[in-house]
């Protein structure tokens, strides 16, 4: 009797574990591109022509390929003379495990899904090889006659959301394989060379892909994996990529072409070698040494499915496109740079305007999560070593940092003073130099007030005044040594008293400025902090993005507003038992621009690791994504809207997060990670859906019919007359067979 309950355990345990295997977020791999780089450029993940896989299959517009792909089959048949059914058997045996390679909800029954499979996976195999094998080709084969549509063909097939599980293309390449042809070759190589035409430089491929039976096919995803996979820097490139990262490394952003130029560096087109790749960019002796990138029309889409890929893989350490396309955009902020570049040959601008490149380089890393750790020698350690060129003596210790011209462009305004300039950079403009009036009148108070001499007061900032403009990045040499000192004691009554703070216990020595200050006590709950520094120093967490406040309401998961008490904090967002309890946010005129600055200080500190203001926005951008987002947000009280529409709100949480970077010690991973578990379990979807169609009935009946108090009384008094008139009938049927009975 003592073991029977431990047997039960160990059954209801072993289940568990049994499911745990089984559970679609631990096998899907054939992604949907997340919605916060999809908005960006819905275009750049759509097909335009071939449907491959579920997700776009039957949409109206690629429906008239799929006569091309039955062509395709039948003369697959004709050639190879193996049954139709024994490719149909095949494929049935291969379904449910490639069923588990796409996430969400599938619509295709088994039949259905079987036949997309035989029909995709017979074209991908047949069209690459006729590309390699063109006596294969038909005198009529439209896709090799006209030749637009091999490319067409090409860039749909490499798209992210379009693709088939890797293992039932070989299966079919193996059912189809041609032994005696003499123009025959490795499967793998024909799929890469058949892709090297669009792809937009050359890279590196591994050493064993020549090799079919050492190459670990078993692990290849599907054909975007293997692509990525044989695109790399070269072999030292990586390797120094590997030591550099084992070395934690970091970095900041560079300037411009122009502005590099002006530095004195020199670009140099260099040619791509057998070993070499379009990845290995090199700074030496003052010259930056990169190889030519074409942009054509599918480079834009090419480029941002195999960043969508990379920031999908949380198995991927070397991520070297986004850090490829980071490091273009970064010297590309204008068409001046994209024209300097043109014009040494680093750049083949296909597409006519260098106003075009210039734009189309800064979309593509919107949205982009880049880590702080250094990547590859071709790009990471050239923007290190750049950097440090750049940077001379007086800007070593600099502290406050111009705003990056790839923030700045997204929303110039959130980084201009409207009123009051402090410090250089803004000193001499126009629209602020009424006010400088206000600071003399500020000073003579102080001065009185005090009852210090002036030339104190000159003296103290006199001596301060060397150390305080090393403290400014760039060049400040419009103001003079009397200028700079005469600043620094007008503005200086902007900041607060001393007394404000505990001064013998804050280190006020490492106060850079006010900003500085003010991120440094606006932050997270001390509970908050512990928890985030435990997390992440057990265990190195990975995250992905969630849905919009509606997808996740429609999950099952409800939005609470919650009471800030005294050691709580605005970013104390926490998920409990399918409730997501927010902090109520106040978005104001000024809203904006001070997340925009804080964003941007956090952007540009290196020495700051928990960037809890960037992950905060991070969180609402993933939230709203639309005016219903915003609506249900400000209706459950966790938004006050002061700016008016829905949609204003819905558009500035949208823009904050342009040209962002995130590192992978996310502050709300763990929020995250437990909202992307219960929305992944289609139980909680159909409970949740259950919930909400249970609560539009109630809606609908309220509206209808019980919306005033009489209509109520009405209702209970019609339901006591149906009650009673039922119990009349019962009586009188009971009654007729109590008197059929006594006769």
């Amino acid at each position: 009797m003592a073991s029977e309950p431990a047997d039960i355990v160990l059954d209801l345990v072993g289940e568990k574990l049994r499911r745990l295997t089984a559970t679609p977020s631990d096998q899907f791999n054939i992604f949907k591109v997340p919605d916060v780089l999809r908005k960006l450029n819905e275009k750049a993940y759509e097909p335009e022509m071939l449907a491959i896989g579920p997700y776009h299959h039957g949409k109206e517009q690629l429906l008239a390929f799929e006569e091309h792909k039955t062509r395709y089959l039948r003369k697959l048949l004709e050639r190879t003379r193996i049954p139709l059914s024994d490719y149909v058997m095949a494929m049935r045996a291969l379904e449910e495990r490639a069923r588990k390679c796409y996430g969400g909800s599938i619509s295709l029954n088994r039949d259905e899904f079987v036949q997309m499979m035989l029909l995709d996976g017979c074209f991908i195999v047949e069209v690459i090889r006729k590309f390699r094998l063109k006596h294969l080709r038909g005198d009529d084969d439209p896709n090799f006659k006209l030749g637009w549509m091999l490319p067409s063909i090409a860039r749909d097939m490499i798209l992210l959301e379009n693709q088939l599980p890797f293992f039932v293309i070989c299966k079919l390449f193996i059912m189809t394989d041609m032994p005696s042809d003499s123009s025959n070759e490795n499967f793998l190589v024909m799929i890469l060379r058949f892709f090297n035409g669009i792809l937009p430089g050359k890279g590196c491929r591994r050493d064993i892909v020549y090799q079919v039976d050492v190459y670990p096919i078993n692990e290849i995803k599907h054909l975007v994996h293997l692509i990525h996979e044989n695109w790399l820097p070269s072999p030292a490139g990586v390797e120094a990529y590997r030591n550099n990262a084992t070395n934690n490394s970091y970095w900041s952003f560079i300037g411009s072409a122009t502005e590099i130029q002006e530095a004195g560096i020199h670009f140099r087109k260099v040619e791509v070698l057998k070993d070499d790749s379009l990845f290995d960019i090199k700074f030496e002796n003052g010259v930056m040494k990169m190889p030519s990138l074409e942009i054509g029309d599918a480079t834009e889409t090419i480029l941002q499915n195999f960043i969508a890929y990379e920031q999908c893989s949380q198995d991927l350490n070397l991520k070297h496109v986004i850090d490829y396309v980071e490091f273009l955009n970064c010297l590309i902020n204008s068409s001046k740079d994209a024209e300097l570049l043109r014009r040494r040959g680093i750049i083949e601008n296909l597409l006519g305007d260098d106003e075009v490149i210039a734009t189309l380089l800064n979309k593509l890393c919107d949205g982009v999560v880049l880590d702080q750790v250094m990547g590859s020698e071709p790009v990471d350690i050239v923007i290190q070593r750049v950097g440090e060129k750049l940077r001379s003596p007086s800007q070593l210790f600099s502290c406050i940092s111009r705003v990056p011209d790839f923030l700045r462009k997204l929303n110039e305004k959130a980084y201009e003073p409207k009123l009051v300039a402090i410090g250089p950079y803004h000193r001499y403009k126009d629209h602020l130099v009424a006010f400088e009036k206000h600071k003399i009148s500020y000073l003579q108070t102080l001065i009185n007030r005090t009852g210090r001499p002036y030339p104190d007061y000159v003296r103290a900032m006199w001596a301060l005044e060397e150390r305080a403009r090393n403290c400014y990045g760039g060049s400040i040499s419009f103001l003079d040594k009397d200028d700079f000192v005469q600043m620094m004691l007008f503005d200086g009554r902007g900041c607060p008293r001393d007394d404000v703070y505990r001064v013998d216990d804050y280190p006020i020595n490492e106060i850079e400025h006010l900003l500085h200050l003010i991120h440094d006590n606006w932050l997270p709950s001390p509970a908050g902090m512990e928890a985030y520094v435990l997390r992440n120093s057990t265990v190195d967490s990975h995250w992905r993005f969630i849905c919009s406040a509606t997808e996740i309401q429609e999950a099952g998961i409800q939005s609470l507003k919650t009471e800030i008490p005294r050691y709580d904090s605005l970013f104390d967002i926490k998920y409990e038992n399918r409730v997501m309890k927010i902090p109520s946010l106040e978005i104001n005129d000024a809203t904006e621009a001070i997340l925009q600055n804080l964003i941007a200080y956090e952007q540009c500190s290196h020495d700051i690791n928990l960037k809890h203001v960037t992950d905060y926005v991070t969180l609402l951008n993933c939230l709203i994504n639309s005016s219903k987002d915003a609506e249900l947000l400000r209706r459950r009280g966790i938004i006050y809207n002061f700016l008016g529409d829905d949609e204003v709100i819905a558009a500035s949480f949208n823009k904050l997060c342009d040209g962002v970077v995130l590192g992978r010690q996310f502050y709300y991973s763990e929020v995250f990670n437990k909202v992307n578990l219960h929305c992944i379990r289609r139980r909680n979807k159909w409970m949740a859906n259950l919930r909400w169609r249970n609560e539009k009935w109630k809606a609908w009946l309220r509206q209808n019919y019980f919306s005033t108090r009489w209509a109520i009384i009405s209702f209970v008094g019609a339901v006591v007359l149906l009650l009673l008139t039922w119990l009349q009938a019962l009586f009188a049927v009971l009654s007729y067979y109590q008197q059929a009975q006594s006769h």
